[in-house]
C-alpha cells in the first residue's frame, strides 16, 4: 500500500498546484521515486533471506524473455531505446521487486488487515486532487468544470481502496466504509472513467459467485446491483443533465448517457492493427516492449522521435501479449493469469482469496480489458506474484488452517 500512497501523493501534487509541474514535477517524482526505492530495498532484503530461490527464477526469466526480446528487435533493425527504458527498467526495477515482496507474506489476515487501515489514507490522499475541483465550485469557476477534469489514473488509483470499503461493507464492518464509499464512487463517475466501474462490477460478479454466502443473500445481493446499474444506465441522461445544470460535465455518465459504454472506434481500429501485426509474426511475436516502435508507425505513419513517444500501445492486455509473445507462447502467458479465478473457490483461507478477488479486480479486468502494460504495472505483480505464493504452498496453507484457524500465529 505504501507504494500505491507515494504514488497518489505524487499525482495529487501536481493535480492540486498544477503550476508546481513545470518547474519543481521532476523533484517531486524523483523524491517519490527514492521513497519508493527505500522501502523496496528494505523490503528485498527479508525477501532474500525468505525466499532467495524466488528472487533468482525470477530475474533469471526475465532476462531471459528480455534477451530474446532485444534480438528480435535488433535483428529488424528496430530501435531498442523504449523497449529499454520503457518496458526492461520498469519490470526489472518496480514490477519484479513488488511482486516479490507480497510473494514473502505469510499471514494473509494481517495483509488483508493492514490493507484496509491503509486504505482510508490512500483514499484521503487520492481525494485531495478533488480538492481543486471542490474550489472551482465553491468560486463558482464553473467554465474550468469541463471533461478536462476526467483523470484515468486518478480513478483507477481511488478503485483499489473504493473496492476495500465495498467488500468491508458487504461484510458488514464499519459504517464509515459507507460513508468513504459514497465519497469515492461519486468522484469515479465525475472525474473518473468506465474502466473503474468494470472493476466494480468484476468485484461484485465474484465476491457473489464465490463467496460462502447463503444462496438468499447472495439473490439479494445479485438483485441490488442490477438495480443499481440499472438506475446508472437509464438514469444518466438525467443525471448528466442535472449535472451540467451545476457546470460540472462528467466524461462517465456523458458516454454512458450516449451509449458509448463500450471501445470506442479508435480503439477498435488499434485492435484491427494488432490482430494484423500477430498474423504477421504469430511464432515469437515482437518482443516484450516491442509492439511499441511497430505500433507507432501503423499509426502514425512515421518513425517516433523518441522513446517517451514511441509507447503507443494496443490498449488490451490479451492483444499485446500475444503480440509480444506470439500465439503460443502468448497463449501460455495468458493462461498463466487468468488460471487463477477458477481455483479461487478451492483456496480455504478466507482473506487469501478476498485479496486474490481484490487484485484480480482492480489490476487484472481493467488492464486486460481497456489496459496494457502487463510486465511494467505493479499491480499486477502482486496479483500474479500472490496467487502462486499461495498455490505453491497451498497443502501447508490447508494445514496451518485447519489446525490455527484462519488467523495462524506466524507474521509478515
Amino acid at each position: 500500500m505504501f507504494f500505491f500512497i507515494i504514488q497518489s501523493a505524487n499525482s495529487s501534487i501536481k493535480t492540486i498546484f498544477p503550476d508546481l509541474e513545470d518547474s519543481y514535477g521532476g523533484i517531486i517524482s524523483a523524491i517519490s521515486g527514492i521513497l519508493i526505492i527505500m522501502f523496496l530495498f528494505k523490503s528485498l532484503l527479508i525477501v532474500w533471506k525468505r525466499n532467495a530461490h524466488a528472487v533468482v527464477v525470477s530475474y533469471l526469466l526475465f532476462g531471459v524473455i528480455y534477451g530474446v526480446s532485444l534480438f528480435l528487435n535488433i535483428s529488424r533493425s528496430a530501435p531498442i531505446d523504449a523497449l529499454i527504458s520503457e518496458s526492461l527498467v520498469w519490470t526489472m526495477l518496480w514490477w519484479i521487486p513488488m511482486g516479490l515482496t507480497i510473494y514473502s507474506v505469510r499471514n494473509k489476515a494481517i495483509l488483508y488487515e493492514r490493507m484496509v487501515k491503509w486504505s482510508y489514507l490512500l483514499s484521503f490522499v487520492t481525494l485531495t486532487a478533488m480538492i481543486s475541483y471542490v474550489s472551482n465550485i465553491i468560486n463558482l469557476n464553473m467554465s474550468s468544470l469541463n471533461r478536462g477534469n476526467y483523470n484515468m489514473f486518478f480513478s483507477y488509483m481511488l478503485v483499489f481502496p473504493l473496492i476495500i470499503h465495498l467488500n468491508e461493507i458487504i461484510d458488514k464492518r464499519g459504517k464509515i466504509n459507507i460513508l468513504f464509499f459514497i465519497i469515492e464512487f461519486g468522484s469515479i463517475l465525475i472525474n473518473g472513467s468506465r474502466g473503474a466501474l468494470l472493476c466494480i462490477g468484476g468485484f461484485l460478479f465474484l465476491k457473489f459467485f464465490l463467496g460462502k454466502m447463503s444462496v438468499g443473500n447472495k439473490i439479494k445481493l445479485s438483485f441490488l446491483t442490477i438495480i443499481a446499474a440499472g438506475t446508472l444506465y437509464f438514469g444518466s441522461q438525467l443525471i448528466f443533465s442535472e449535472l451540467e445544470s451545476y457546470g460540472i460535465t462528467s466524461r462517465t455518465i456523458e458516454k454512458i448517457a450516449g451509449g458509448e459504454g463500450a471501445e470506442s472506434d479508435d480503439r477498435w481500429e488499434m485492435f484491427g492493427y494488432a490482430i494484423d501485426f500477430i498474423k504477421e509474426k504469430p511464432i515469437l511475436g515482437y518482443g516484450l516492449g516491442g509492439d511499441f516502435h511497430v505500433m507507432y508507425q501503423k499509426v502514425h505513419g512515421t518513425a517516433p522521435l523518441n522513446a517517451k513517444d514511441a509507447t503507443l500501445t494496443v490498449h488490451n492486455g490479451f492483444l499485446q501479449i500475444l503480440m509480444c509473445f506470439g500465439v503460443f507462447f502468448g497463449a501460455i502467458a495468458i493462461f498463466i493469469f487468468w488460471r487463477p479465478p477458477f481455483l479461487f473457490p478451492k483456496i480455504k483461507e478466507p482473506d487469501t482469496r478476498i485479496i486474490l478477488v481484490i487484485l484480480f479486480s482492480v489490476f487484472i479486468i481493467p488492464n486486460f480489458a481497456t489496459g496494457d502494460g502487463v510486465f511494467v504495472k505493479p499491480g499486477i505483480a502482486l496479483y500474479i506474484y500472490f496467487f502462486y505464493n499461495w498455490y505453491n504452498n497451498r497443502n501447508k496453507a490447508i494445514i496451518e488452517h485447519s489446525i490455527n484457524g484462519i488467523k495462524t500465529i506466524e507474521t509478515i
